[in-house]
């Protein structure tokens, strides 16, 4: 192994490849790619003691695409110099390509940038160094939505609140990775079958049981399954107190971790998993306050604007209980800021900020707290809080679905597509069957230039979610980009148009991006445009929708709508300025590029440099 040379991350010695033959891969010296150690000779490329053998001609482009790190490699020099100038089809060298990403994507290491027109240019990344690396001894855990055994079939509730408790307390431990609840607790009734959650979810362990509430009292019975041999590692039941319920679940997780520690991870001490706050430092809970926090944990997993509103309304009845309950005031935080940075209550900002510094002072470290802090700084454009805030996360729950997928959302208010693809990629990992999630990875391809890698994205996200209006705008858009004009209009009248209406922001994009691939789009361009104008007023239409129009006109009209936009402190400028339909002659017009240089953008603008420099 060749060490480092003037702190490069890739050297060689001389190369043995030439224009006039296929790469010499059993010539060619072994060679570091970040925390990478590549055997080109091996097929090999290790990362630790994680070993992963390479296909020949995948080998053969990352080898050529390192050895000229920083620069546009073309195509014709992939075909002359790894495929020896044969003829070779398109798709060949897709897969290739695809192969050397897929390596990219799960290392961090390096990032695999399309040059439109030209090539491929390999860039290399800095490792995150604040997310610890997983010990877990490729153990994955799903912790299942527990049963409803009480006589009150509406305290459902109830017994899905205890089990995300449970889940989050287990998840809690960077020693094991805890599938996300969006996809476990999907599992219930017959498909709670350890082998069908083995096969799709990927999970070696899973955790059911049921739950049992009769007046004040609870009955929590808890199995531990491997999903192999569906033989059962631990089971117990418990009877508690209501008022008992948080040390009922901390035990209920140390007994989960010393059960894996005997069976599986003989590493992992018990004693790692632990919530928030130790029991001993909590109250009991009043049973009346933890019934109405489970309720609005209950609206708030359903997302949708009026669920979130019901959840505002039984946190605030918790609090009035108990005033000082941090995980009521954090969730009623979290609650405000999704309302905001979804665009569904913009007027909830000052609620959701005063909110964020009322729980950050009952607990500096609350998840729900920080994350609400995160968003609540990208809607309030305070990037240098927000990138600090998400650092913090990261390092302290980086096994953690939500964090990567948050992280993601600011990745792509920052316009670095290489890093918000391998986000939640690392967040599908984790939780694998949020269909958002999947909707991100496709956004992030398209944005990248690799349309047809998106389509598919986005209809596996539409197998999880129909009628999920962002995902068939982005489907719309990659159809139109690839010449597939005819499918991009079907689906935005029989499905877009349908599941969201025709004044909608997602159905009005959609068809702005069609018409902007159409020969003759811009007589409808200039049309839509106009009528998001009268829109405006009404709060039907926002400036960055408007904005977004005229620029695929390739209309400067465009700046003065952008400019609301900044002033209004819409994040979904950042959105709409990083659309790749935008015209090139638009993006390199010197008007351009000084709007995006004004001072309103200078702290985006030295965030945007840290993160793309650090990788996190």
């Amino acid at each position: 192994m060749i060490g480092l040379i003037d702190g490069c991350d890739v050297n060689f010695r001389p190369s043995v490849l030439n224009p006039a033959g296929p790469t010499a891969l059993a010539q060619e010296a072994d060679f570091r790619l970040g925390n990478l150690s590549v055997s080109p000779s091996r097929l090999e490329v290790c990362a630790g003691e994680t070993r992963e053998t390479i296909q020949p001609r995948v080998m053969q482009v990352l080898t050529l695409l390192a050895r000229r790190r920083g620069e546009a490699v073309s195509r014709d020099d992939l075909i002359a110099i790894c495929w020896g100038g044969r003829s070779v089809s398109e798709d060949a060298i897709n897969r290739s390509i695809a192969g050397v990403r897929r390596l990219a994507e799960s290392s961090g290491a390096f990032s695999i940038e399309t040059v439109r027109r030209v090539g491929y240019r390999l860039e290399q990344t800095v490792p995150p160094v604040e997310a610890a690396p997983c010990r877990s001894g490729n153990v994955v855990l799903a912790v299942l939505a527990f049963d409803n055994l009480s006589k009150d079939a509406d305290l459902e509730f109830f017994s899905e609140g205890v089990s995300e408790e449970i889940q989050q307390t287990v998840a809690r431990s960077a020693e094991l990775i805890v599938i996300g609840r969006s996809s476990s607790f999907q599992f219930r009734g017959a498909d709670k079958a350890a082998a069908r959650i083995a096969s799709v979810l990927k999970a070696t362990h899973v955790l059911d049981g049921s739950v049992r509430r009769s007046e004040n009292r609870v009955r929590i019975s808890a199995s531990l399954i491997e999903c192999t041999r569906e033989t059962t590692l631990w089971s117990r039941s418990f009877d508690r107190e209501l008022s008992d319920v948080f040390a009922l679940q901390d035990e209920i997780a140390a007994a989960v971790a010393a059960a894996l520690k005997v069976a599986v991870l003989p590493s992992v001490q018990a004693e790692v998993i632990l919530p928030a706050q130790k029991a001993s430092e909590r109250s009991q809970i009043d049973p009346s306050a933890y019934t109405a926090y489970l309720q609005g944990r209950f609206y708030l997993n359903r997302r949708n604007r009026a669920d979130m509103h019901r959840a505002v309304n039984f946190f605030k009845e918790a609090l009035a209980i108990v005033p000082d309950s941090a995980d009521a005031r954090a969730s009623l935080a979290l609650t405000y800021a999704s309302l905001v940075s979804n665009g569904q209550s913009p007027q909830c900002l000052p609620l959701a900020r005063q909110e964020t510094e009322a729980a950050l002072r009952l607990a500096p470290n609350h998840f729900e707290a920080l994350v609400a802090r995160a968003s609540v700084s990208v809607v309030s454009w305070k990037w240098s809080e927000a990138h600090g805030t998400y650092r913090q996360l990261l390092a302290r729950h980086p096994n953690d679905a939500r964090v990567h997928h948050y992280f993601g959302w600011f990745l792509t208010m920052l316009q670095l597509p290489e890093l918000w693809l391998r986000a939640h990629r690392r967040a599908a990992a984790l939780d694998p069957l949020v269909p958002v999630v999947r909707f991100n990875i496709g956004e992030a391809l398209r944005m990248l230039g690799r349309e047809e890698e998106a389509i598919p994205e986005y209809l596996h996200a539409l197998t999880l979610d129909p009628d999920m209006t962002f995902t068939l705008r982005g489907l719309c858009a990659a159809l139109a980009s690839t010449g597939r004009l005819e499918e991009a209009k079907s689906v935005l009248r029989e499905r877009l148009v349908v599941a969201a209406g025709a004044e909608d922001f997602y159905a009005v994009s959609g068809e702005a991006m069609i018409a902007c691939r159409e020969t003759g789009g811009i007589a409808r361009l200039h049309e839509l445009a106009r009528d998001a104008e009268r829109d405006y007023p009404t709060g039907s239409a926002n400036a960055a929708l408007v904005g977004l129009i005229h620029a695929f006109a390739d209309d400067f009209e465009a700046l003065k709508w952008f400019q609301r936009a900044i002033d209004e402190h819409d994040v979904l400028f950042f959105y709409a300025a990083a659309e790749p339909l935008i015209p090139v002659a638009f993006k390199t017009d010197p008007r351009w590029r000084s709007f995006m240089q004004q001072p309103a953008l200078q702290e985006w603008a030295r965030v945007r440099r840290e993160v793309a420099n650090s990788g996190i």
